[in-house]
C-alpha cells in the first residue's frame, strides 16, 4: 500500500506541473500587448451628422463622405474611415470613406462598447467584433 500512495503523489505532482507549464504558455502566447488608444477631439477626422431624421458622416473638411440615409451610424475610431451604418430594419453595413462594404463577408460587424470608461468616444478604437456563421471573433 505504501507504493500506491507514492505513485498517486507523483502522478498528482506531474499533473500540477503540466497544468502550470500549459497555463504559462497560454498566457504568454503570441506576445500581444493591448492598450486602449487615446483620441483627443483635435485628432478627429470624421463626424456624425444628423439631417432630415437620418445620420451620415462628414470628414474634417466638411465633405459628406457617407450620405445621411441611415438610422444610426457608429464611428468606432474618429481618426479612421470605418463607419458602421444601421437601418431601421436592423440591417448593418460597414463602409469606409470610399463607400465599399469593407466587411461584406461577415454576417455582422459591431463596435465594442466601452461602458465603464467616461469618454466622448465610447467605443474600442482598434478592435471590432465580427460574426460569421454564428461564431464571433475580434480583430
Amino acid at each position: 500500500m505504501g507504493n500506491v500512495d507514492v505513485k498517486k503523489i507523483v502522478i498528482v505532482i506531474i499533473c500540477i506541473l503540466a497544468l502550470a507549464i500549459g497555463a504559462f504558455f497560454v498566457i504568454n502566447s503570441g506576445g500581444k500587448k493591448y492598450t486602449l488608444e487615446k483620441i483627443s477631439e483635435e485628432d478627429c477626422k470624421y463626424f456624425e451628422v444628423y439631417t432630415a431624421g437620418k445620420y451620415g458622416v462628414l470628414n474634417e473638411k466638411g465633405e459628406m463622405v457617407v450620405q445621411a440615409i441611415y438610422d444610426e451610424i457608429i464611428i468606432p475610431n474618429p481618426k479612421e474611415p470605418v463607419f458602421i451604418c444601421k437601418n431601421a430594419s436592423g440591417n448593418t453595413k460597414v463602409i469606409s470613406e470610399n463607400k465599399d462594404n469593407a466587411f461584406a463577408k461577415y454576417d455582422k460587424v459591431e463596435a465594442i462598447s466601452l461602458d465603464s470608461i467616461n469618454t466622448h468616444f465610447p467605443y474600442e478604437k482598434s478592435v471590432l467584433r465580427f460574426e460569421k456563421d454564428g461564431k464571433y471573433r475580434t480583430n
